[in-house]
């Protein structure tokens, strides 16, 4: 399992590694967002099965995967595991 810890100095540790993130918080929320969404869509996944499978409501993926709602780290875990992918994956850029 990776460690994933956030700094308030933009820092982005996944276990050794990190990424450094220098955009606003919002550009950085549509950018996971829109990450969120490619991998859905490269599973064939609906909002309606993504959100059956992972007990949220398909309102709140939707506000994640459009950048406007701010998510826990464990709601990505859990995204990531429905999803079956790590959730590094999220943050590559």
């Amino acid at each position: 399992m990776t460690r994933v810890t956030f700094y308030a100095g933009r820092r982005i540790y996944f276990g050794e590694n990190f990424f450094t993130v220098s955009i606003k918080e919002q550009d950085f929320l549509k950018k996971l967002g829109g990450r969120i969404r490619a991998v859905r869509h490269e599973k064939q996944m609906s909002l309606n099965q993504l959100s059956a499978q992972f007990g949220l409501e398909k309102s709140s993926i939707s506000k994640l995967e459009n950048g406007k709602s701010n998510s826990t780290v464990l709601t990505l875990w859990n995204l990531s595991e429905a999803l079956n992918v790590p959730v590094e994956r999220f943050f590559r850029v």
